[in-house]
């Protein structure tokens, strides 16, 4: 399997991975800001939507989409405990620089950013170098590693000439709450970690797997199967014999048109759980839709309808 190199450069010089270089969005941007670049990321790298022309191009995208950017997005928008995490960290190498003087700079267009920056407009400044660069991160592969290390440096400018940077959410206890609240919470918790060890791997891998099999159903049942195709791609990254993520996966196919992609899904559902009901259900519907020559990519809107018609209360449906 193709592994990516560190980068020792920027803020991951500090043993930090710099989710925001890597989908190259600035530093404070927003949950919904954080979103739309991860979109744009996964429609140039994710397997059913990129054209790339090497199989080396294919397996780098592979990889940078499985070891950087889906892990990116989990931590900074997905996983609040580790988003709140990792703006700490943040403020701590902030902390960290400006005790230590100037950080260490590789690039002359940081260094050029953090001169100019020096005389005012850090804010507009930092965001024009970094769209500047972002813009093309992953347009051109081979220099995508290079160019998450250039944005990360000029997320170390940032940090070390910015007065504050977001701060985590802090959680605090009302005064009034006695010392046995704070005794329960702390037994809850020991009782928590006590049944997460005895959780065997394969509970575990399903309880991990479980919220994006649940946004895959909801956005299938708002009809935005574009978006319930990445994160049932997702789901299947984590745990490739998870049967009801292909069952779910190729009825968003069918729904897209894409008979051969759903065949596949839903064959691969019944292989790994032969009682799937819900598969079995889409593969007969799917053997009348391509007998009656539904069987091509385009497909027009009226065969959207029929099938619409023809899958009924499928969508809705729980897998046994």
């Amino acid at each position: 399997m193709l592994k990516i190199p560190p980068i020792k450069c920027g803020l991951f010089q500090f043993s930090l991975t710099d989710y925001h270089a890597i989908l190259g969005v600035p530093i404070g941007a927003s949950p919904e800001e954080i979103r739309k670049r991860y979109l744009k990321i996964n429609h140039i790298l994710f397997p059913d939507v990129r054209d790339l022309n090497t199989q080396e191009e294919e397996d780098l995208a592979d990889q940078l989409l499985s070891q950087l950017v889906n892990p990116s997005y989990e931590n900074l928008v997905k996983d609040e405990a580790a988003r709140q995490e990792h703006l700490l960290l943040l403020r701590q190498i902030r902390e960290r620089i400006v005790s230590q003087g100037k950080p260490r700079i590789k690039s002359k267009v940081a260094q050029q950013l953090a001169e100019a920056a020096t005389s005012g407009n850090l804010e507009s400044l930092y965001k024009k170098y970094l769209a500047s660069i972002a813009k093309k991160e992953y347009k051109e592969l081979d220099k995508t590693l290079r160019r998450i290390a250039l944005i990360s440096e000029f997320n170390l400018v940032y940090l070390g000439l910015k007065k504050k940077i977001v701060q985590p959410k802090k959680t605090t206890v009302n005064s009034g709450k006695s010392a046995k609240t704070t005794q329960e919470k702390t037994e809850i918790n020991q009782s928590e970690k006590a049944t997460e060890e005895q959780t065997s791997p394969q509970d575990k891998l399903a309880k991990y797997v479980e919220p994006y099999l649940r946004r895959g159903q909801q956005l299938i049942n708002k009809e935005d199967y574009t978006k319930a195709i990445m994160e049932l791609r997702e789901a299947l990254q984590l745990d490739p014999k998870n049967s009801q993520a292909h069952t779910l996966l190729g009825l968003a196919y069918v729904k897209q048109s894409q008979l051969g992609m759903a065949k596949v899904h839903i064959n691969k559902a019944l292989q790994l759980d032969p009682k799937n009901k819900m598969a079995l259900e889409g593969k007969q519907v799917l053997a009348k839709l391509i007998e009656q020559g539904k069987g091509t990519d385009s497909g027009s809107g009226n065969q959207s309808n029929r099938r619409g018609g023809l899958f009924g209360g499928l969508f809705g449906k729980k897998n046994n």
